[in-house]
């Protein structure tokens, strides 16, 4: 049976015209409410602000292959850190170093022709691709990926449909980036935001204390309430 697909990217591939396009202004966003970033995939352009927000300070850390790999600190109220990339590449993992199951990945291109899909599997790009002939990649980090190749007439719209298999086996391989596998379902993530909502600390204070040393005292002091 057909079903939707969310948190696949979409991207033009081939075909595309040589040039430079004209940079992005606005910012891709996530935000973290109940300790999990909305969204979980996202994407954007080389260079292009990419702003992670959350109500509390946190040390993220983000993993690429092609660019630099860098540990950033959200602090002030609400707490927002801004970073962008200068190299094309797909699925970088951002994780928080004190929740291991908070993460979440974002690809960036050299190019205005990408998206990724909704709830109900759809997506748009953000500019229309001009006359030609393009080769289209869809890609999700657990159902592999699919390319179709497509005409597009002068103002004319076009759809695409993507067959990708989301197999048991592929939802079954580990997360680099977390120590438990609950992550992969909702059910996974109440059985652990209902995990932290027990946890209790009383009032600590760290005067002239680096963030990164009090988050690990955080986590340490977590643990022994746990």
């Amino acid at each position: 049976a057909e079903s939707a697909l969310d948190d696949v990217v979409v991207v033009g591939k081939a075909g595309l015209p040589a040039k430079e396009w004209p940079r992005r202004t606005e910012s891709v966003i996530f935000e973290a409410p109940g300790a999990e970033w909305i969204p979980h995939v996202a994407a954007g352009r080389t260079g292009q602000a990419i702003i992670f927000r959350n109500m509390d300070p946190l040390l993220l850390h983000v993993m690429p292959k092609l660019n630099r790999e860098s540990n950033r600190a959200l602090t002030g109220w609400p707490a927002e850190v801004a970073t962008s990339f200068g190299l094309p590449e797909k699925f970088i993992p951002v994780t928080v170093d004190v929740y291991q199951w908070m993460f979440a990945y974002v690809s960036v291109f050299d190019h205005p022709f990408l998206a990724v899909t909704d709830a109900n599997g759809r997506f748009r790009f953000p500019e229309p691709l001009p006359p030609g002939t393009y080769e289209i990649e869809a890609q999700h980090l657990k159902a592999g990926s699919a390319t179709q190749t497509i005409t597009v007439k002068d103002g004319g719209d076009f759809q695409l449909k993507f067959d990708l298999a989301l197999t048991m086996a592929a939802q079954a391989v580990p997360n680099v980036t977390a120590r438990t596998n609950l992550i992969y379902t909702s059910q996974g993530r109440k059985i652990i935001k209902d995990k932290l909502d027990t946890i209790r600390l009383k009032e600590v204070f760290y005067d002239d204390v680096p963030l990164t040393n009090v988050l690990r005292m955080l986590h340490e002091e977590s643990k022994k309430a746990d």
